[in-house]
């Protein structure tokens, strides 16, 4: 639902500005002759008072209700989807409901969860495995390597064996979920969030 605000000077106002209405102006015109000139909310109108009460008690509470619901759905509606999670702002945007248990499966997370610490997204600990089935798919496009190791030519390769037993997600996923943890570990240790929530942000967690 798309409402759009209009700020309304009631002692100012004639027909044709009320009615918003483009191409009738004649015709607008020669109503407003008609009644004498009259505006509606002017001093002369003699409706000005039921008017106001009109606009103050029914067209702005329910242009205000509108406006609450169309930004409490936009908030509501969160694509479910694996995507990258890699700051606050993007934390603010919600974990869909596809990203939450591979982020309460992260260790830490895990621990947290456990501990009663997290909200954890109302997931239950013990219906949970022992053991973070994500986290080989994470890792597996994961390197670590110096300089001494390189060759000459600064090329480097590296085979990545996709096990058929991990969670079905692609490539891009597994990578997205990897920098998705990486965030988790930097958001908990940052002194401006660490006693945060990322699982109920921003809550507190205990």
């Amino acid at each position: 639902m798309l409402v759009q605000s209009m700020e309304l000077d009631t002692n100012i106002i004639s027909l044709s500005s009320l009615l918003g209405v483009r191409g009738y102006q004649e015709v607008l015109q020669s109503i407003n002759q008609t009644s004498g000139g009259s505006y509606y909310g002017s001093e002369s109108d003699p409706y000005r008072e039921g008017f106001q009460n009109f606009i103050t008690n029914v067209v702005e509470p329910v242009r205000q209700a509108g406006m609450a619901i169309y930004n409490t759905a936009r908030e509501l509606i969160i694509r479910d989807e694996i995507r990258c999670i890699n700051s606050v702002a993007e934390l603010k945007k919600g974990i869909p409901p596809k990203m939450q248990l591979p982020i309460v499966y992260y260790e830490p997370i895990r621990t947290m969860l456990d501990d009663g610490d997290i909200d954890g997204f109302g997931i239950d600990p013990s219906k949970l495995a022992k053991d973070d089935p994500y986290k080989e798919l994470c890792e597996a496009g994961t390197v670590s390597f110096t300089a001494d190791e390189l060759p000459d030519d600064g090329s480097y390769v590296q085979e990545v064996v996709w096990d058929s037993t991990w969670p079905d997600l692609t490539p891009e996923e597994a990578m997205d979920l990897q920098m998705t943890r990486e965030f988790i570990d930097m958001f908990l240790k940052d002194e401006v969030t660490k006693y945060l929530d990322p699982t109920n942000y921003p809550h507190l967690h205990g």
